[in-house]
């Protein structure tokens, strides 16, 4: 069967879990419904095979709402050709297609469902009242670290301590645990920051609904939340959380990490996950020494054949070059030193090309991308003097098909 571990989610999908600005747990449940259980399950009303075009073709008469690209996933078929997730390949309103690897003997019987798959993610904790609860990534050959979300109301929360309320409405707190027993008996707790749905406007109190969009495999999870439902609004800007497995370069060693960016109202960050440099709010759970927690990080850019640190694209090459290898640094307490820990997971960086639209996919070298704008509209264009002055808009490009 072939292996689709890498699924992208947005707001705008058919059922996708609606994020509010201020309601409590809506961070914990767009979570626990994208990591874990999937959405948007239709009964599907025929299921047939062309063996020319080697596609299935899924028939949902009352409309699906799944878009090409994205992965589905086919229970309940008598022929087991057709059950396991799969990349959509078209749709019309009510047809999907995606192709399967093998002949299936005839037609699909039973009682078949397709649906969104979660990231393969579980959630062994959860608080009583369903506002807090610990992630699990399904990572037991690598760092076996959890991430922990409490949603709970940010006016009284213990996270609040130090925080002016009006300034983080809407507040969530995120951190990694390298153990946990309980939902209140976590170990080595790491990265301890908080994020804002209300990301650019901190002092409004109306309750707004917001966009978002996720990339993530069954150990790593990208979130970009936007100030507006609309993405692509004028003035629209983003937060960032991140969290999961690095790819590890170290056999001793097999870290988490977490990453928390949330944007300035001027100069927006040359990325999606803000300044490479800026070690604020990107931490992994140990470092070369055992003793250390919650090391600061910061990320390097290679181009594979110069070894020099790439920052931006050049716009004047219009052959779109991508590099799959941004490496996250940390920092030795031991010798004062920055050291390579490991690649980020999925993460890939635009070194040349065009200027491409938000939520474009690529085809290069075989290997399916999904570019990203971090903000939109006039503000977040980077300029250069150094080669000429120009302006793109700040894009990330995430690998579709497999990240380790």
């Amino acid at each position: 069967m072939a292996d689709f571990p890498v699924k992208w989610y947005s707001h705008d999908m058919e059922g996708a879990p609606v994020l509010m600005s201020l309601e409590l747990g809506t961070v914990k449940a767009l979570l626990q419904t994208i990591l874990v259980t999937g959405f948007n399950q239709k009964t599907v009303d025929t299921l047939t095979y062309d063996a020319e075009s080697g596609e299935a073709t899924a028939e949902v008469s009352a409309g699906h709402g799944y878009s090409p690209y994205q992965i589905v996933e086919i229970a309940g078929a008598d022929q087991s050709d057709y059950n396991g997730q799969w990349r959509v390949v078209s749709t019309t309103p009510i047809l999907v297609r995606f192709k399967i690897d093998t002949v299936p003997e005839s037609n699909a019987t039973g009682p078949v469902t397709i649906k969104t798959p979660g990231a393969g993610w579980t959630m062994p904790f959860e608080s009583g009242d369903g506002l807090r609860a610990v992630f699990k990534p399904d990572n037991d050959a690598g760092s076996q670290c959890y991430f922990y979300v409490d949603n709970t109301d940010p006016a009284t929360a213990d996270f609040m301590d130090g925080h002016d309320y009006d300034s983080y409405r809407g507040a969530v707190l995120v951190r990694g645990c390298e153990s946990v027993v309980d939902i209140d008996t976590r170990g080595h707790e790491f990265g301890d920051g908080l994020i804002t749905k209300e990301v650019a406007d901190t002092t409004n109190d109306t309750d707004e609904r917001r966009g978002y969009r996720v990339v993530a495999d069954h150990r790593a999870v990208y979130i970009n939340f936007h100030d507006s439902y609309h993405p692509d609004a004028s003035d629209s800007q983003s937060a960032i959380l991140a969290f999961g497995d690095l790819v590890s370069v170290r056999s001793s060693h097999r870290d988490a990490f977490i990453i928390l960016n949330s944007p300035e109202d001027t100069d927006p960050p040359p990325s999606f996950f803000g300044d490479f440099n800026q070690s604020s709010f990107k931490r992994i759970s140990s470092g070369l020494m055992a003793s250390e927690r919650d090391v600061p990080m910061i990320f390097r850019a290679l181009v594979s054949n110069t070894k020099e640190v790439a920052f931006r694209p050049d716009p004047y090459n219009p052959v779109v070059e991508v590099s799959d290898k941004v490496t996250a640094v940390a920092y030795d307490s031991s010798t004062g030193q920055w050291v390579k820990a490991g690649y980020v997971p999925g993460l890939a960086y635009s070194l040349s090309g065009p200027s491409m639209e938000d939520r474009v996919f690529l085809e290069l070298d075989d290997t399916l991308y999904l570019a990203l704008r971090h903000n939109s509209g006039e503000q977040p264009k980077y300029k250069s003097t150094a080669a000429g002055e120009y302006e793109r808009p700040y894009l990330s490009l995430f690998n579709l098909d497999s990240w380790r």
